[in-house]
C-alpha cells in the first residue's frame, strides 16, 4: 500500500465511482489545484500529483509492483471503472514548494525497503547520505501513519508531516513515529527528469478514460 503523509484535506473517503471522471481531475487542473490524489482499493493504491494545475507525477502500487506516469494512471482508472472492488478517494492540497518534492517522490527510485527501525544503523545511514550525496527522500511508516524527511545533494532540506501542508524545519523527535512499534523506512532516490512529466501534462483524460472503459466493457 502506497502511504504518504496528508496535507490539508480537502476531501476524504469519497467514493470515485460516483464522481464525474474525468470531468473532476480536469475541474482541480482548472482551479490551478496543488497536491495530490490519493486512491486506494482493496489490495492496490495509486497516487496522481498536482503542481499549479497540472498533472505531473503518477504512481500506482501492489506488492512490489510499481508503475509510473502514463500506465499509473490507467492503472487508477482501472481501479475506479473496475466492478471487483470499492475504492476510496482522498485529496490533500499542499503548497508549491511541497508539492513539488513530492512529485519527485513519487517519480524516485527506492534504494532500500520497508527497513525496520528497531534494526536500522542510524549512524551508517546518515553516512551513506553524506558520503553519496544523497538526493531524495527518508519515508517512514507505521500502518496508515508517514514521515517524509527531504535531501538534497546530503543535505536535509526538511520534513513532511502528517496534516502539513507546507514544508516544515522541525521535527518532535518525542513524538516522532519512528518509535512507534512496527515502524519501517523507506530510501528513495530523486531521478534526472525525464519525460514522463510532459506526457501526463499532455494527456488526453477523456480520451484515456474511454480507452480503458473499452478496454474492461467490450
Amino acid at each position: 500500500m502506497l502511504v504518504l503523509p496528508r496535507g490539508r484535506v480537502v476531501k476524504e473517503g469519497l467514493d470515485p465511482k460516483r464522481l464525474k471522471m474525468p470531468d473532476a481531475l480536469i475541474k482541480m487542473c482548472s482551479n490551478g489545484f496543488s497536491g495530490y490524489l490519493s486512491l486506494a482499493g482493496e489490495d492496490d493504491a495509486a497516487v496522481l500529483c498536482y503542481e499549479a494545475g497540472k498533472i505531473v507525477a503518477g504512481l500506482w502500487g501492489i506488492g512490489q509492483r510499481r508503475l509510473t506516469g502514463v500506465a499509473a494512471l490507467e492503472q487508477m482508472f482501472r481501479m475506479i471503472q473496475g466492478d471487483d472492488w470499492a475504492c476510496r478517494l482522498d485529496i490533500y492540497r499542499l503548497d508549491a514548494r511541497l508539492a513539488a518534492l513530492v512529485h519527485k517522490a513519487c517519480e524516485g527510485e527506492p534504494v532500500f525497503e520497508a527497513q525496520a527501525m528497531t534494526l536500522l544503523d542510524v549512524d551508517r545511514l546518515m553516512d551513506y547520505i553524506d558520503q553519496h550525496k544523497f538526493s531524495g527522500v527518508l519515508r517512514l511508516t507505521v500502518e496508515s501513519q508517514a514521515t517524509m524527511i527531504f535531501y538534497h545533494e546530503g543535505a536535509e532540506l526538511g520534513f513532511f508531516h502528517d496534516t502539513q501542508s507546507e514544508l516544515s524545519y522541525q521535527a518532535d523527535i518525542k513524538h516522532s513515529i519512528a518509535a512507534l512499534e512496527g515502524c519501517q523506512l523507506d530510501v528513495i532516490r530523486f531521478v534526472e527528469q525525464s519525460q514522463v512529466n510532459q506526457l501526463l501534462a499532455g494527456l488526453n483524460l477523456e480520451k484515456t478514460w474511454l480507452q480503458i472503459w473499452r478496454e474492461l466493457n467490450l
